[in-house]
């Protein structure tokens, strides 16, 4: 899948960490003497992991880089509503399933029947110690008037990455909908979007065409649209788009390439 800009994003990657490890600094005295090797330890609190001080943190993140650099990240704190686009092709349907098993997957609750599963938002809010509450609004199925096939004739030789199709999908919705909900930071470009495609992933192989095998344009990534932002509409930069069969396993809904891909809408690489 495709990697993203390193982000810090949430604390939690770092205050998972083990109690002592190594870092490796470079300090470039000479050529045969470019790296030390420094050790330290981290107390650890009462749950088991360490936690730095609040004072300790830096005053800004990786996010307000991506800004500086004119591309967004999705906030990694507070309350925050993401897009979610339906997309289906003309021969192939999405699952009778289909939206349970999406409501499942982005915003549902473990049942006890596993010995540990999250959704998208459980992961995250407890991922953030509480402090990243996302939700979503479903759109309505855009349907392109276009196969699969056709989408993968027009747009998998080229650099596109799925951003033509979203683009049309967000346009049906902006026509009846205000996508200003979408942007917690107000900084006219939606938090992030995460459009959903009716036919298999190319891993899969369940085609009804061929010559599929040589392109992941029909995969799960994330990618960034060079848009300018708009506070009154904002606009698409910050998605990922994968297909409907990354949204269950044979136990039921699976939220884990959800929760890949929405990772590196944060930031963190793979």
């Amino acid at each position: 899948m495709k990697k993203s800009i390193l982000n810090f994003a949430l604390m939690v990657f770092g205050t998972l960490a083990l109690s002592s490890c190594n870092i490796y600094t470079p300090f470039l005295k000479s050529s045969e003497d470019s790296y030390s090797e420094e050790s330290f330890s981290r107390p650890e609190n009462d749950e088991g992991f360490y936690k730095p001080e609040a004072s300790s943190y830096l005053p800004f993140g990786m996010k307000d880089v991506y800004e500086s650099e004119g591309i967004d990240a999705v906030p990694s704190t507070g309350n925050v509503k993401i897009l979610v686009l339906p997309i289906e092709f003309s021969d192939y349907s999405f699952s009778s399933d289909f939206t349970s098993d999406l409501k499942m997957a982005l915003e549902g609750k473990e049942d006890g029947t596993t010995d540990y599963w999250e959704s998208l938002s459980s992961f995250y809010y407890k991922s953030s110690f509480g402090k990243l509450n996302l939700s979503f609004d479903i759109a309505s199925i855009y349907r392109p008037n276009m196969s699969s096939y056709k989408a993968y004739e027009k747009y998998a030789s080229s650099s596109d990455n799925g951003r033509t199709l979203i683009e049309a999908a967000l346009s049906s919705y902006k026509s009846k909908n205000s996508t200003t909900s979408f942007d917690s930071d107000g900084n006219g470009y939606i938090d992030g979007v995460i459009a959903v495609y009716s036919c298999p992933d190319y891993q899969t192989g369940n085609f009804n065409f061929e010559k599929v095998n040589d392109t992941s344009f029909f995969w799960a990534y994330t990618y960034w649209a060079d848009n300018s932002p708009n506070k009154t509409s904002p606009t698409l930069c910050s998605y990922f788009w994968l297909s409907q069969s990354f949204l269950t396993n044979d136990k039921g809904a699976d939220a884990h390439t959800l929760i890949h891909e929405f990772g590196h809408m944060l930031g963190l690489d793979d």
